[in-house]
């Protein structure tokens, strides 16, 4: 089971960003999700007509499907 989700976020700097992925990474840490989850978080943003930060990108991977569903509710 594979869980993604994405946030935009209008008007952030990207150290509001980065601020918002670290406490996302965090949340994760101390959730203590199991060793056979995979959550990865990434930064969304354009740089095509310079650099824009637009939000985040959190995927969950994982063998089950009802832990995941708990675990993304909470982020």
């Amino acid at each position: 089971m594979i869980s993604h989700r994405a946030c935009h976020l209008a008007g952030v700097t990207t150290e509001d960003l980065d601020r918002f992925i670290e406490e996302i990474k965090s949340f994760l840490r101390e959730a203590k999700i199991p060793e056979s989850y995979t959550a990865s978080v990434y930064k969304d943003q354009v740089t095509c007509c310079g650099h824009l930060p637009i939000g985040v990108a959190v995927e969950i991977e994982s063998p089950g499907e009802q832990p995941i569903k708990n675990l993304d509710e909470k982020i």
